[in-house]
């Protein structure tokens, strides 16, 4: 018999799998909300079968970036992704605390991302059983617009990111339990680092290059802070 739940019980089912730098994310707790009228359950209890990780960079492809005009500042943005760690937390914005309610249509906007990148993504999301969250690949028209008129575009092709444009990955419609689902895939999937934030009201009219530097910014003041918490602790150790 086949078994078919809601996004959100699959969440609660598997809190293993939720990524350690989301545990550590000071989230309301979500109790089990009734389901959302109109809206397709999706999902299953069964385990995810694991993503093949994204296709290594040959040097003929190193070769069609430079010539695609990506260069040296793509990869100069890459290694700075690379030196904040294998998975960011969410923004002290990304969930609207004290609400059950998600907020903005179910969506997931991608920011930065490369094609392959962006293909394996929109499998992950078809073999969690996510099919109906659209998924808004930012390209240099939805960077420089407001994050609600991409979000509530409708259906864009995608296009190649800015040159040096970082990683963003902005969740919007969606429960507490079912951003950690989708962080929790994020990481499983071998997918490069990135931020998360969450569409909520404050950023909601703000340009998407906006939301994805603040987002950074928290990101970096947040990462050096920890950085400089593990050097006191070392310099107190006898």
């Amino acid at each position: 018999m086949q078994q078919i739940t809601t996004w959100r019980a699959v969440a609660r089912a598997t809190p293993a799998s939720v990524g350690r730098a989301a545990q550590n994310r000071s989230l309301h707790a979500a109790r089990p909300p009734a389901p959302v009228a109109g809206r397709p359950c999706i999902g299953s209890g069964l385990r995810r079968a694991p993503l093949p990780a994204p296709p290594r960079a040959s040097p003929l492809d190193k070769l069609r970036e430079a010539l695609a005009g990506r260069g040296a500042e793509q990869k100069a943005a890459d290694e700075e992704e690379e030196g904040l760690g294998d998975m960011l937390p969410l923004d002290q914005d990304g969930t609207p605390a004290g609400t059950e309610e998600p907020f903005g249509p179910t969506a997931v906007l991608l920011a930065g991302f490369l094609r392959p990148e962006y293909d394996t993504f929109k499998a992950l999301l078809a073999d969690m059983g996510a099919d109906m969250v659209a998924l808004v690949p930012a390209g240099r028209a939805a960077m420089a617009g407001t994050l609600q008129a991409a979000l509530e575009g409708g259906t864009v092709e995608y296009e190649q990111p800015p040159l040096g444009q970082r990683r963003a990955v902005i969740l919007s419609g969606m429960y507490t339990s079912e951003v950690l689902e989708v962080i929790a895939a994020y990481k499983d999937a071998g997918l490069p680092p990135t931020v998360f934030a969450a569409a909520v009201p404050n950023n909601y009219t703000r340009e998407v290059a906006d939301v994805v530097d603040s987002c950074w910014k928290d990101q970096m003041v947040a990462q050096q802070r920890a950085s400089m918490g593990k050097l006191e602790a070392s310099v107190e150790e006898p």
